[in-house]
């Protein structure tokens, strides 16, 4: 059986990926040098672990977060590395097989080129070459077989996808339905233009609506939980501070209450005073703009934005900064970069906030803080409470914490269910757990039991009546404007356009698939392109029905540049999907037919390497 390793793709990337994980091959274990095959083609354990690090690479970067081996394997993410290694030997065996191959010319010049061989750029040391090999487990002809067979598959996935014509016939069609446009008028019934006010629900009304909707009316099944909470807002009024504290807490945020006069500043600066002044004076007459100064060299706003300056900041240039109006730019001033322009964009006024001033929120905060550290010294002494026995009643009796009753779900964020903490808690808490104190994300701490669990229930009619009553009105309302709708879409239809008195009419000319319509619903422009010219169609939009009218379709422009353009684009687009396709349907015809297996006792062997070297 020949051997081959896609172990080359990696080494010519730069042999970065061995170490993804913590280890290299070195690392793994023996058991068998491979994981697999496909025809008379070997997959090695090294090229199984250079996919497996691969695809776990990709996915943590798409992720944006580290992936531990376990979840890479309830990803299936070891699947997607083993179907993609024997995707590609079976297209190798299928190039061998079909006498596909690359002179040794050709893979000479690869070997050569590549950076991971050479010592100083352009010049390739074969000691490294070895060296780099025998890193990777690798003989030179195991390489340099791989690099042939890795060639050759190259070959035929490209002589199977290209070649193919691009379809004009397809971009005319793409483009042609993509810039059709629409004339379309509507008018948008509201409650107003009804002809006469809603009546009254009557009893039967109501009990019909409540009825009908039992469902949406029915509570969840709900946890019924006592709860023993105390938080630093409770203890902050208790607080005893003295002035001394919250003196040296003003001092030691004075910046932030007293602050000088500052500007907006942008600071431009030049290799030389030549070129500064030339600037300077584009700017004065008026032949440039400071914006086209600073795209001409090369940069953007950002690059020289220095944000709010106070006169100190600035140095020498401060007192011509300060003096310059907002909008205007100085002549040039010697800095320590080198000559410079400065734009003053804004005046931002100095503050002061007197201790008087700031006292209220110093102490609320010097509080908290202090009733943070009281509640974090509070805790050891509940923990006690609760593991000798005491019950939360008993808890909230002995300490400051105060005692609650709260019928729990997913959808109740109130008190004390509006902290994270408390819901995470809430949602996995059983009769059999046993209080503890947990912490909430202010500082506070909780303790909580399950009492029982409230099954779910339909509240009576009074209880509800509010949401009752207002449902039934929406559910009146929207048919009511409905029925108007009717009538006035059947006049329209009709050519009957004395139906729009009194209604305000909105309109657009040439309105793009693409574009929208300010204040209207998400289906309206799906609504007009699928309504045939001089049709009309009712749009329901909450408390609102919009009737419009197709006045005429206009076919997309043809023969302009911008058109010819796109339609190029999009034939391009649909030449190169179906090449993907052919490709796709070829690779999944090889792989289905070729003489294929994998070693389960070596892929669960490599697992274990991962696992353990990942620890």
């Amino acid at each position: 059986m020949a051997s081959k390793s896609r172990t080359i793709g990696y080494v010519i990337v730069g042999l970065a990926a061995v170490g993804l994980l913590g280890f290299g091959t070195g690392g793994l274990s023996t058991g068998g040098r491979t994981i697999g095959s496909v025809g008379d083609i070997e997959i090695t354990r090294t090229e199984y672990v250079n996919a497996l690090q691969q695809t776990i690479a990709r996915a943590e970067q798409q992720f944006g977060t580290p992936i531990s081996f376990p979840q890479a394997l309830s990803f299936e993410l070891d699947l997607i590395a083993r179907n993609q290694l024997i995707s590609q030997t079976a297209l190798e065996a299928e190039a061998q097989a079909r006498g596909l191959s690359v002179g040794d010319d050709r893979i000479r010049d690869v070997i050569l080129a590549q950076p991971a061989f050479q010592l100083t750029p352009g010049e390739f040391d074969r000691e490294r070459y070895r060296f780099e090999l025998r890193r990777q487990g690798l003989s030179e002809a195991d390489y340099e077989d791989g690099l042939r067979l890795d060639r050759a598959r190259t070959l035929l996935q490209a002589a199977v996808s290209t070649g193919i014509p691009e379809t004009d016939v397809y971009g005319e069609i793409i483009a042609g339905y993509l810039g059709q446009t629409r004339d379309v008028m509507w008018v948008t019934l509201t409650e107003d233009d009804l002809a006469d006010p809603l009546p009254a629900p009557s009893e039967e009304d109501l009990t019909a609506w409540y009825e009908a909707n039992a469902d949406a009316l029915t509570e969840p099944e709900r946890k019924r939980i006592t709860y023993a909470w105390i938080s630093p807002g409770m203890l902050a009024d208790e607080v005893e501070l003295d002035e001394e504290s919250l003196r040296d807490l003003y001092e030691s945020r004075i910046d932030q209450f007293i602050q000088p006069e500052r500007r907006l500043v942008e600071r431009l600066v030049f290799p030389d005073m030549a070129s500064a002044e030339a600037a300077s004076q584009s700017i004065l007459s008026g032949e440039a703009q400071f914006e086209t100064v600073v795209e001409d060299r090369g940069i953007t706003l950002s690059d020289i934005d220095l944000g709010d300056v106070a006169l100190e900041d600035l140095g020498a240039a401060g007192e011509a900064v300060f003096a310059t109006e907002p909008g205007n730019v100085t002549a040039p001033i010697n800095t320590d970069l080198g000559p410079a322009l400065f734009r003053m964009n804004a005046v931002l006024d100095g503050q002061e906030i007197t201790f008087d001033d700031a006292r209220p929120d110093l102490r609320e905060e010097l509080a908290i803080s202090r009733a943070r550290r009281m509640i974090e010294d509070s805790r050891d002494t509940i923990d006690d409470l609760l593991v000798g026995g005491a019950t939360l009643e008993d808890v909230a009796a002995e300490t400051d914490m105060i005692l609650g009753q709260i019928d729990y779900d997913e959808g109740v964020t109130e008190d004390i269910a509006s902290y994270q903490a408390f819901r995470e808690a809430a949602a996995i808490l059983t009769e059999d757990d046993f209080p503890e104190p947990i912490e909430t994300e202010d500082g506070g701490l909780f303790a909580i039991r399950l009492d029982e669990t409230v099954a779910p229930r339909l509240p009576d009619i009074e209880e509800v009546m509010p949401q009752v009553t207002e449902g039934w009105r929406r559910e009146a309302l929207l048919e009511a404007l409905e029925a108007r709708a009717e009538t006035v879409a059947q006049a329209l239809e009709a050519g009957e356009d004395t139906a729009l008195d009194g209604l305000t009419v909105d309109s657009q000319m040439a309105q793009a698939r693409q574009g929208f319509l300010d204040g209207t619903p998400p289906a309206m422009i799906p609504t007009i392109f699928e309504t045939a010219p001089g049709n009309t169609a009712i749009l329901p939009a909450e408390d609102t029905v919009i009737v419009l009218r197709v006045d005429a379709i206009n076919e997309a422009a043809t023969d302009d540049e911008e058109t010819a353009a796109q339609i190029d684009a999009l034939a391009s687009q649909g030449a190169q999907a179906i090449s993907d396709d052919i490709l796709t349907y070829f690779t999944q015809y090889v792989v289905t037919n070729a003489d294929r297996s994998i070693n389960e006792a070596a892929v669960t062997s490599v697992h274990s390497d991962f696992s353990a070297n990942a620890r």
